[in-house]
């Protein structure tokens, strides 16, 4: 079996599931994961990892970044467990790192593959150095790998040649999202659900302003937030200014089978994702969005990045613009009002995703682009 080399800064994320969970599924490639760090191995295990670490410390590992691209540096610990495993292609995971791994592709004439997944489209690329340093990339690079057509025309825009990049959607298992239509039998309470993490790109704010607007509007509902981050400050105060008390439940993060119970119990999602101040955005789509569709959740969404291409509008949800607190408001309650269309709906969004976002799909695309590239 031939050995591709996953290549990240840290192994990994607690929301980075849509790297973790096609890693378990390759079939003809093995994958070997180099990281600068380790982090949360006991969420996320997995048997063939190698850190690059000085000593634990994080500052440390990233100033020796910095410092050494050479012999001493993660350049030359990417060389050595590549040339001692066998590595036939490298495979870089964001797009900073596929910049940190450039010397060490072309240093073992190894095929270079670089996946976008999001902020690196935007925020790595807002100084023209930067922009610089990519167009290198993207000049030295073998493919360039990205969500959906919003993230394809931004790489373009970034000088990225066109017959270099490859659409590969993030996929989920549909096994384990069975659709189940949804209802709401009369007197039962509302169950809305957000779930992303406290950042500002995940819009977390609007949908609490929205709920606001919903309670003067005197709809009983429940709104559950599920995850955590820098801004939980941010939206407790929201919270308490849109006088929302008991209605809210903050749930923290969530292991994934928590999440599908959230998903399974709730009557309609909000992914009200946004750009943020700093130029930040999804990039492609939230992976909850399609967990909701896959699920059968009927959903609010916003027309921001490839969340239309995701969950196509009118049919599997309704989009409203980026920021637009009342706009989602008036979804909500639309959907409230037709929620005899809840089942059609569902089933057209879970439809949506089984044909075209699995895992299985995922897989395939990555082992024939190591193909591809090892036969060159």
């Amino acid at each position: 079996m031939k050995t591709v080399a996953w290549v990240k800064r840290i192994y990994l994320e607690p929301s980075e599931t849509f790297i973790y969970e096609p890693l378990l599924l390759m079939k003809r490639w093995r994958p070997v994961v180099l990281v600068q760090r380790m982090e949360n191995i006991e969420a996320f295990p997995y048997e063939d990892i190698e850190a690059f670490e000085a000593d634990g410390n994080g500052n440390l590992v990233a100033s020796l970044f910095k410092r050494f691209n050479g012999s001493y540096g993660f350049n030359g610990f990417l060389r050595r467990n590549c040339l001692e495993r066998g590595v036939r292609v490298l495979h870089a995971h964001f797009g900073p790192m596929g910049l940190a791994v450039m010397r060490a592709a072309k240093k073992l004439s190894l095929p270079l593959i670089t996946t976008f997944y999001g902020y690196d489209v935007t925020m790595c690329t807002r100084s023209s150095r930067g922009l610089r340093r990519f167009q290198a990339m993207f000049s030295e690079g073998d493919l360039f790998l990205v969500e959906g057509p919003y993230m394809r025309r931004s790489l373009i825009g970034m000088g990225c040649p066109e017959e270099k990049i490859r659409l590969v959607h993030i996929g989920i298992d549909p096994c384990s999202y069975v659709f189940k239509p949804r209802s709401l039998r009369h007197g039962e309470r509302l169950r809305i659900l957000v779930a992303g993490r406290f950042v500002e790109k995940k819009g977390v704010e609007h949908a609490v302003r929205a709920a606001g607007r919903l309670a003067a509007g005197g709809l009983d509902f429940e709104l559950r937030l599920v995850g955590d981050g820098p801004l939980r400050s941010n939206i407790e105060k929201a919270i308490e200014e849109e006088r929302l008390g008991e209605r809210v439940k903050l749930t923290g993060f969530l292991p994934h089978g928590g999440l599908r119970e959230e998903i399974y119990s709730a009557h309609i999602g909000i992914v009200p994702s946004v750009t943020a101040s700093n130029g930040d955005t999804e990039g492609g789509a939230p992976k909850t969005l399609l967990e909701m569709e896959a699920s059968g959740l009927p959903v609010v969404a916003t027309r921001h990045a490839d969340i239309p291409y995701v969950a196509p509008e009118g049919k599997s949800a309704f989009l409203v613009d980026e920021g637009d607190s009342e706009g989602v408001a008036r979804a909500v309650l639309k959907l409230v009002d037709e929620k005899e269309g809840w089942p059609d709906m569902g089933k057209a969004g879970s439809d949506h995703i089984r044909q075209n976002f699995t895992l299985a799909k995922v897989v395939e695309s990555y082992e024939s682009f190591y193909d591809e590239l090892s036969a060159r």
